[in-house]
């Protein structure tokens, strides 16, 4: 597999322990990953910073869970839209029962609600990895109205 970069947007409040889970993965596997701590610096134009790494990346993982979808005016609604608008592929995965975001509802979704179970987080990053890859979704993936 050819290393990807990935922007990977998630909500820090209910979704850093899996994204840290799905960086270190997609690292391991020779990936470069965009994640906001990682990458934004003080003094930054945090904003300008995003729309520039969106705008670069090979695919766009969003972490869908309550916070990430808590309102319209979110940053990583506001990701999604950015990635969308600028034709980025985007892989959505969701980690709880929340709302998606409009740009996501006709696509297949990567359901990680049991990521906390070793076995289904492994499961759950190699389908990622291979969607990553192919841009397959498994043909059971639910796709949410």
């Amino acid at each position: 597999m050819m290393p990807k970069e990935v922007f990977v947007s998630y909500g820090r409040s209910d979704a850093a322990k899996f994204a840290d889970a799905l960086c270190a993965r997609l690292t391991a596997e020779g990936h470069t990953v965009w994640r906001d701590i990682d990458m934004i610096r003080y003094g930054d134009s945090w904003m300008e910073t995003i729309i520039r790494s969106i705008g670069s990346c090979d695919e766009f993982i969003a972490v869908l869970s309550n916070w990430a979808m808590r309102n319209p005016n979110s940053t990583c609604m506001y990701e999604i839209n950015e990635a969308a608008s600028v034709g980025r592929p985007i892989i959505p995965v969701r980690i709880d029962e929340c709302q998606t975001h409009f740009r996501v509802r006709s696509r297949p979704i990567i359901d990680m609600h049991n990521w906390n179970s070793e076995k289904q987080l492994t499961e759950g990053l190699d389908l990622i990895l291979h969607v990553i890859s192919t841009m397959e979704f498994p043909s059971n993936a639910p796709r949410r109205e």
